[in-house]
């Protein structure tokens, strides 16, 4: 769905906009409120990626792992070209984000 957005002096007509000024008419929310919510979640949002930037990754080679019940052959061929790859040009690659093969 589009959603227009109208400008009415100076702010612009959006859903956000819109439930802002019911929140803050019925005095449910203010700009304290408003300040203190995007700082907090600002915060949280920063120590999600800092959790995930250090979070070690899944092999690379797991990607084939549990999809078929029969890896097809092509699937195989994929793998191998994959590992050769690794081997030969692993250098080029961040590896030591990524478990060791099992």
């Amino acid at each position: 769905a589009v959603v227009s957005t109208q400008s009415t002096g100076d702010t612009v007509d959006t859903p956000i906009n819109r439930i802002r000024s019911y929140l803050t008419d019925r005095e449910w929310w203010n700009e304290q409120s408003e300040k203190e919510f995007r700082s907090v979640t600002r915060n949280d949002i920063l120590k999600a990626f800092n959790e995930a930037a250090n979070t070690i990754l899944p092999n690379p080679l797991q990607i084939f792992d549990e999809v078929w019940d029969e890896v097809p052959p092509h699937v195989l061929e994929q793998k191998e070209v994959l590992v050769k790859h690794l081997k030969n040009y692993g250098e080029h690659y961040n590896l030591d984000k990524y478990e060791e093969a099992k």
